[in-house]
């Protein structure tokens, strides 16, 4: 994945950015910009659906060596990830 709209993409962290900036914003879709292995473009649409299909990232303490899930959330009281440590 290269962009995601007009937002190009260098890493993870960038692809999380762009997520999070969807999550408030009220974009029912997007576009996606691929290349395949062989250096190929191309372009598809992507329907978001947080309901069934949210943002997840999990980290790891290196301290208490557990497991943290973060997910993007829709609800207008949150601004931003919500963490909880996975039991």
């Amino acid at each position: 994945m290269t962009a995601i709209d007009a937002q190009t993409l260098s890493c993870v962290e960038d692809l999380l950015e762009v997520d999070a900036s969807l999550v408030r914003g009220d974009a029912k879709s997007s576009r996606l910009l691929l290349v395949d292995e062989d250096g190929r473009e191309s372009a598809t649409a992507l329907r978001l659906d947080r309901t069934f299909w949210p943002t997840v990232s999990l980290t790891r303490d290196p301290k208490t060596r557990q497991w943290l899930r973060t997910e993007q959330v829709l609800s207008p009281e949150a601004r931003g990830p919500v963490e909880a440590p996975l039991l």
